[in-house]
């Protein structure tokens, strides 16, 4: 890998994880559907993997392209995993690429995955996924 180049996308998140995000994300209109159809076990761990997924794109080398506002810079990262392995690998060669935050993008967000859980079972999930 020369200096230029952009280091290989991250690839610890499991098959199912980017499974489980293009069964989400089929239907922009139907994710929290689509969420409260996964057995609450499973929400906890694709919570935590999309929560990975996100902060990986919130550092280098996408750091020069990322929207000025850190909740812009969110929105984006989440849409952008919401998009399936596919977009989040081509955006890991070409950095440059990083789209521009836009009002409304559809797609998850780790607080609705948060949401749904509680609504199902009545508990909050944990948002230190480094334990």
């Amino acid at each position: 890998m020369t200096p230029e180049s952009p280091p290989p996308p991250p690839d610890h998140l499991p098959e199912s994880f980017w499974e489980r995000v293009e069964d989400v994300c089929r239907d922009p209109e139907h994710v929290d559907a689509a969420l409260r159809a996964v057995d609450p076990a499973d929400l906890v761990r694709f919570h935590r993997e999309f929560l990975d997924a996100v902060v990986e794109l919130l550092d280098d080398p996408f750091t020069p392209y990322l929207p000025d506002s850190e909740d812009g810079a969110e929105d984006v990262a989440h849409w952008a995993v919401s998009r399936g392995r596919t977009y989040y690998r081509s955006l890991w060669a070409n950095p440059e690429t990083f789209p521009a935050w836009q009002p409304e993008l559809p797609g998850v967000h780790v607080g609705q995955i948060a949401s749904v859980y509680h609504d199902l079972t009545g508990e909050s999930l944990d948002w230190d996924w480094e334990d």
